[in-house]
């Protein structure tokens, strides 16, 4: 069977206090963009962006994420007191947005992201659901040792967008076994969990599976390791395109 995937890759370590002020670098595996073979050339967010616009045929409406991220600024500086574990645990914005643009694009019925810390790009990917009026986002987390570390994951998401959130607390390893074949189905995967070859090949193993014929896989990192190079050249019968 084949199956159209488009990947983006964020690519980001950690991120500072202040997501916000951090360039973000993404390696493109396009057909026929340059560094697209081999070791990828870096470009910068703002590079990339046209390139989803063109994969998609649309525009983004960037104003609906300049809404959100501008209201997770104010609640990440009131959280930053009272935070038991570093916020650098979070997503940063560029690789939020790059989570919200295929959301808001693809209009997926099922989201499934792995890592969620604070839940800033779950914030991003709920935002675009509620402007689709479609979708759920089912995310699975293991949160950071700490005081009450637990009752913080995705403190940071609007009450409003929670009707369409499901969190799983736990690690990957034990839970995507379990919750795959009760969902099915999944339109768009990501990948903000632990970096580690063997933690993200068992993932991208495990989802792809169930990925949807149209179907998205953004990887936060995936230069990082050789497990997102495997998962491309074993399954050759799909085309992988990512960011």
């Amino acid at each position: 069977m084949h199956r159209e995937q488009r990947c983006f890759d964020g690519n980001a370590d950690g991120v500072a206090d202040d997501p916000a002020t951090l360039p973000r670098q993404c390696y493109p595996w396009l057909p026929g963009v340059p560094g697209g073979e081999g070791h990828p050339t870096p470009r910068t967010t703002a590079e990339v962006y046209p390139d989803i616009e063109k994969i998609f045929k649309a525009r983004i409406d960037w104003s609906e994420a300049d809404e959100v991220e501008q209201e997770l600024q104010s609640r990440i500086a009131k959280l930053k007191a009272s935070a038991p574990f570093r916020t650098s645990h979070n997503a940063d914005f560029s690789l939020a947005r790059l989570a919200y643009a295929p959301c808001r694009l693809l209009k997926p019925e099922v989201v499934l992201e792995t890592g969620v810390a604070y839940g800033v790009m779950s914030s991003f990917i709920l935002k675009a659901m509620a402007c689709n009026q479609l979708g759920q986002l089912i995310s699975i987390d293991l949160p950071p040792l700490g005081k009450h570390s637990d009752s913080f994951v995705g403190f940071l998401i609007p009450e409003r967008y929670k009707s369409r959130w499901q969190l799983h607390r736990g690690s990957s390893k034990r839970l995507l076994p379990r919750l795959l074949p009760q969902i099915g189905r999944v339109d768009f995967f990501i990948h903000d969990s632990l970096h580690t070859y063997w933690n993200i090949r068992r993932e991208l193993f495990t989802v792809t599976p169930y990925l949807s014929r149209r179907s998205a896989v953004l990887l936060d990192d995936v230069d990082g390791n050789r497990a997102f190079s495997e998962m491309d050249s074993t399954y050759t019968s799909t085309v992988f395109n990512g960011l």
